[in-house]
């Protein structure tokens, strides 16, 4: 913002630059330290969502992508973000707790 950008394009073997200038709409109320803030945060979220994606084993990258294309879900992300918000209710301390404490009782007991 408020930085010189320059455009180049191409039409019909022709080339046209020009220098602009970005400015913030004036309607837009956040300060620029909370606008990279909101980048910054983003970004980050971009960049790990990426890096998950690209470590996933490939069997399960299509799996996962066969889900969406069967209409399990609208898109990987959706996907990928509700799999990980299950696997960690699932797997929160007080459920894990939970069952340990069920498991002993039940091997102490030998009984349901």
């Amino acid at each position: 913002i408020g930085n010189k950008s320059f455009e180049r394009s191409e039409f019909d073997g022709k080339v046209q630059e020009q220098n602009f200038l970005v400015k913030m709409d004036p309607r837009v109320k956040t300060s620029a330290l909370d606008l990279k803030i909101q980048h910054d945060l983003s970004l980050a979220c971009y960049e790990g969502r990426t890096k998950i994606q690209a470590e996933l084993l490939p069997e399960l990258t299509a799996q996962a992508l066969a889900c969406v294309q069967d209409g399990w879900a609208s898109d990987f992300n959706e996907l990928s973000t509700d799999a990980l918000r299950r696997f960690l209710e699932s797997h929160s301390a007080r459920v894990t707790e939970t069952m340990v404490m069920d498991d002993a009782h039940w091997g102490l007991r030998g009984h349901d």
